[in-house]
């Protein structure tokens, strides 16, 4: 450590250097991008009074980072990251606010570094068909279920051609009618699909969910800004920032934004719940009940093939479903010790730990690899 500098002071300036890379520009993107929402659990550390999102008025009690939420990322408990990434790897990234982002958002947040776009790579998500639509961009749209759907399909017996003229499968869109041949030519001559972006988002997940064990709410904005300043940075220089020089670069590009917010400024923000109504928020909850009471757990197989493993998903209830050996290689994966007393009958202290390590979600990426019906390239 440096004599006369407290940890308190090396904090204010990290707080002050992530509120200027938020006013750093971010590159226009070219040719192919893939576009996607990343959701962050709400967090509010360092206030002494926690919001309730439900209740603006109201307060909520403290939560452990990883708590599932009670109704899921389209709602007030989730701030929405909006991200593209082009096929050089340039990033563009914005904060939408809580809940669903909107296509106003979209196009105020992305639009405006799209103008050499050729075809944009999404999931089913409207907000994306409508931007391409009006501005007459080729889309390729991946349902969410797409992996699911395929490997099912295969198991079933079914031909890849055949699932993709039922329209069960990714799609150009307005142009469904092309026969799968001339598809799959043009997804393999361009390399479509959403590798790139979910890259990003594995990224954004473990330096400001898993590493910080979770951040602010009012802060986001100015975590994301700084994790595609760096990727960015990798890009251009052609590799990742690692010497003095290169900090000195980094340093000299927030000096020049001009921005130097006062600590007392920063520290003085809230967390903003506005982007939802009250007559949304009440019709999710109901929904969101509505469905619980219905809910179903599948298989162990089901979980280990699906995309929909993220922040909503119920850690317990996945883990409780995992046969033996699946838990053994998950805590092979994730390091827990007595490893070896794990067996039938005698699983449930392994798969509490399971629940609590902060690597889960990269063992479960491993498990997926090892036992998944087809591996995602």
């Amino acid at each position: 450590m440096c004599a006369g500098i407290t940890e308190t002071t090396v904090f204010g300036w990290r707080m002050k250097i992530l509120e200027a890379a938020k006013a750093v520009p971010q590159p226009d993107l070219v040719g192919v991008v893939e576009a996607d929402e990343k959701f962050i659990h709400e967090g509010q550390k360092g206030s002494l009074k926690l919001v309730d999102p439900f209740e603006k008025s109201g307060t909520r009690k403290a939560r452990k980072t990883g708590s599932p939420s009670r109704y899921g990322s389209l709602g007030p408990e989730f701030g929405t990251v909006l991200c593209a990434v082009d096929h050089q790897g340039h990033v563009v990234a914005g904060y939408a606010g809580v809940g669903a982002a909107s296509a106003a958002a979209f196009e105020k947040l992305i639009g405006p570094h799209l103008k050499d776009m050729t075809i944009l790579c999404t999931d089913a998500n409207g907000i994306y068909g409508s931007y391409c639509e009006k501005y007459g961009v080729m889309h390729y749209v991946r349902p969410s279920n797409y992996l699911k759907t395929l490997t099912d399909g295969l198991n079933a017996g079914k031909r890849e051609d055949a699932m993709y003229r039922n329209e069960m499968l990714d799609y150009i869109d307005g142009r469904r009618s092309i026969p799968y041949s001339e598809f799959k030519l043009l997804k393999d001559q361009h390399d479509l699909g959403l590798g790139r972006v979910n890259q990003f988002h594995s990224r954004l997940k473990f330096e400001l969910v898993q590493k910080t064990k979770g951040i602010s709410l009012k802060n986001i904005d100015a975590y994301v800004a700084w994790q595609a300043l760096l990727v960015n940075y990798s890009v251009d220089e052609g590799r990742k920032p690692a010497t003095r020089k290169d900090a000195e670069k980094i340093l000299i590009m927030l000096l020049r934004t001009g921005v130097n917010l006062k600590l007392k400024e920063i520290s003085e923000k809230e967390p903003d719940f506005s982007n939802l109504t009250p007559h949304y928020v009440q019709a999710l909850k109901e929904h969101t009940d509505e469905l619980n009471k219905t809910r179903e757990y599948k298989s162990a197989r089901y979980y280990i093939t699906s995309e929909d493993f993220g922040p909503n998903t119920d850690k317990r209830a996945y883990l409780d479903h995992l046969p033996v050996y699946m838990l053994k290689f998950l805590a092979e994966q994730c390091g827990l010790n007595g490893r070896s007393k794990i067996h039938k009958g005698n699983t449930y202290q392994a798969r509490r730990q399971l629940e609590r390590n902060p690597y889960l979600p990269y063992a479960i990426d491993a498990l997926i690899a090892k036992y998944g019906m087809k591996n995602e390239s």
